[in-house]
């Protein structure tokens, strides 16, 4: 199977579907995108890509900023997220990440209550007025989709920093200042925010509000140089 992003480009790529870029992925959306939850995902899989997933917020006001110019996107699309059949409640995306889940801070519709999650997946509303939110179905209901993979990179980790310096407008400089030295000591807000980005991307917190400079300074050193 062709390595998701990079590689497909060279395997005629134009006759999976139609291809469109922004927020640092590649989006396909493959011939007839209508299914269930398992039809959607399995798809994208075949294909070696994902559903659509939204790990943080900035993501999410990126899709909101990019839908109404690079992508034309109309109603409820599948994302990746589902709840945990062992934990009733607990909503995660379904990548090849560890403990990916859905973060309290995203934006979702009005009167969602994602508590009562029983064999629920989540799709994301693209005709919400404000931004993309997101929203609970059964995971048998038909809805449209589309797959993603990393733009641009050869493997997520250097996708997710490119995306985490972008959102916080990060020079290139400084943040490979950060990844070699690990020192955060004279890093402004948004470097911080940065690194905080990249540790829920990477897995090693969920739900922060507060910027833990010690832990992320650990992470810097001792697991990010490489990138």
């Amino acid at each position: 199977m062709p390595r998701p992003g990079a590689d497909l480009p060279s395997q005629a790529p134009q006759r999976l579907g139609k291809w469109l870029s922004a927020c640092d992925h590649s989006f396909l959306q493959l011939p007839n995108p209508y299914g269930t939850w398992d039809e959607a995902y399995k798809r994208c899989c075949s294909v070696g890509m994902d559903l659509l997933s939204i790990q943080n917020p900035g993501k999410q006001i990126c899709l909101a900023s990019s839908s109404k110019t690079r992508l034309p996107f109309s109603g409820q699309f599948w994302s990746s997220g589902r709840d945990v059949s062992s934990c009733p409640g607990k909503l995660r995306w379904c990548t090849s990440y560890l403990n990916d889940f859905l973060k309290k801070d995203l934006v979702w519709k009005a009167g969602q209550d994602v508590s009562y999650a029983n064999n629920s997946c989540v799709y994301v509303d693209f005709d919400d007025p404000i931004l993309p939110s997101l929203a609970l179905a059964d995971c048998s209901e038909r809805k449209q989709f589309f797959c993603e993979a990393p733009s641009g990179a050869g493997y997520k980790s250097e996708m997710h920093a490119t995306f985490c310096r972008r959102s916080f407008n990060v020079k290139q400089s400084e943040a490979i200042q950060i990844w070699n030295t690990g020192d955060l000591s004279q890093a402004g807000y948004g470097a911080k925010k940065m690194v905080q980005c990249l540790a829920e991307y990477v897995g090693l917190v969920y739900n922060s509000t507060k910027i833990n400079e010690h832990m992320y300074f650990q992470m810097v050193s001792r697991m990010l140089s490489p990138l």
